[in-house]
């Protein structure tokens, strides 16, 4: 995993709402892979743990889910074993492996979502998709999205009219307009 670097993310995406960053995570959540790791990154209450709310609904899992700051590792079972991990406390790689992320990386029936990701450095393997999620001034999201995986998810035409359902000439994508509200 490489640091940021805005020429390097080939999709992105506005949310004008925590509902509608929820209907993307359904989206991912609906349709990702066994073994697929996602990077979140941004700042606090950017919609990290929101989206994660959404990929959760998406893989049929009706327990609630929350921030697992304290826990450091929450795991869920639906269509594949959610495992959602929070990095901020984490002191590095070798944290993450003391909590089990390479075993969790390495399983096959398993989506991992990694909060806080920039603090493991390298330790996410190539192929990682990276979810980096900033607040603009009036409340909405920019959700930036780099990973071929996750683009290609992202970029399928499904019936919906939530975000990422059009084509803006610039090649970003936005949803429908809808008031601001709460992220966090």
């Amino acid at each position: 995993m490489h640091a940021l670097s805005p020429e390097v993310f080939l999709k992105t995406i506005h949310s004008a709402s925590a509902e509608e960053t929820v209907a993307l995570g359904e989206i991912i959540g609906r349709n990702a892979h066994g073994g697929s790791v996602i990077a979140f990154q941004g700042d606090l209450g950017a919609g990290k743990t929101t989206m994660s709310k959404g990929i959760a609904a998406g893989l049929g899992i009706t327990d609630e889910v929350t921030s697992p700051t304290f826990t450091i590792i929450s795991e869920y079972e639906g269509r594949l074993r959610l495992c959602h991990v929070d990095a901020w406390r984490l002191g590095g790689p070798g944290d993450f492996e003391e909590i089990g992320g390479f075993d969790m990386v390495s399983d096959p029936e398993t989506l991992l979502l990694v909060e806080w990701s920039e603090k493991l450095g390298e330790t996410l393997p190539p192929g990682s998709a990276i979810v980096d999620i900033r607040v603009l001034s009036d409340g909405s999201r920019t959700i930036r999205v780099e990973g071929a995986w996750l683009e290609e998810i992202l970029s399928v035409p499904e019936d919906r009219s939530g975000p990422a359902a059009g084509e803006q000439g610039s090649g970003q994508e936005s949803g429908p307009a809808s008031s601001t509200k709460e992220h966090a």
